[in-house]
């Protein structure tokens, strides 16, 4: 990955943590700055619980890939859009009326909006993304005739050398709708308040700050 190096953790037959903690089971799981899948619990009469194979765990950290892009592509392109929005508007003739008495207020609202778009390059960003969850459904697609779940995840390993910083709040989020679509417990899932799902693509968090509801205690 660009800046920023994470390890996929697999979680016990008992826990799950976060999407970015950074632990191993018997064998290590390649770098992945996005999400990671549950080992396959055993049969638990009790629970009910439905063992989960090596593909169900390898589509699971494949889709949960794709939806962080996904949201992360939304999020730029949107900012791309009311930037663009801003630069037009001010300079419509709808606005002229107001130049003579704002004459320096709507030249810098539109150097500033064009700025922001210039210098962060957030057309660019939601270009990438769209481009990295591309690759992801890609080799999502090969792995259902493949077989080979090892060749999938070194293909998926080189994908991340092109990912931009992690932003953890999306990736647990992301994590959470891959593990819901697959019907897992809920006791695997992320616990995520209000304003770290409404500031997920502003706020970095921490790699560690996302705990599921089993390590919270929370059933």
């Amino acid at each position: 990955m660009a800046n920023h190096e994470q390890q996929t953790e697999v979680p016990s037959t008992s826990t799950a943590t976060a999407p970015s903690a950074t632990a191993t089971t018997e064998t290590a799981l390649p770098p992945s700055p996005r999400a990671r899948a549950e080992t396959s619990p055993a049969s638990n009469p009790a629970t009910g619980e439905i063992p989960i194979t090596d593909l169900e765990k390898f589509k699971i950290k494949c889709l949960a890939n794709a939806i962080y892009h996904e949201d992360r592509e939304r999020f730029f392109a949107t900012i791309h859009r009311l930037t663009m929005f801003v630069v037009v508007a001010s300079g419509t003739a709808a606005l002229s009326p107001y130049t003579h008495t704002y004459p320096l207020l709507f030249p810098a609202i539109t150097t500033l909006a064009g700025l922001i778009d210039l210098v962060f390059d957030v057309s660019g960003k939601a270009r990438l993304h769209a481009g990295l969850r591309k690759q992801i459904f890609n080799v999502l697609a090969d792995a259902d005739g493949s077989g080979d779940i090892n060749a999938s995840e070194r293909r998926l390993t080189l994908i991340y050398a092109d990912e931009p910083p992690s932003m953890y709040a999306v990736n647990a989020i992301a994590y959470n709708n891959a593990m819901a679509s697959y019907g897992r417990p809920r006791k695997y899932f992320m616990k995520i308040g209000f304003f770290s799902r409404l500031f997920r693509n502003w706020l970095p968090y921490g790699a560690n700050y996302f705990k599921s509801y089993e390590e919270l205690g929370v059933m």
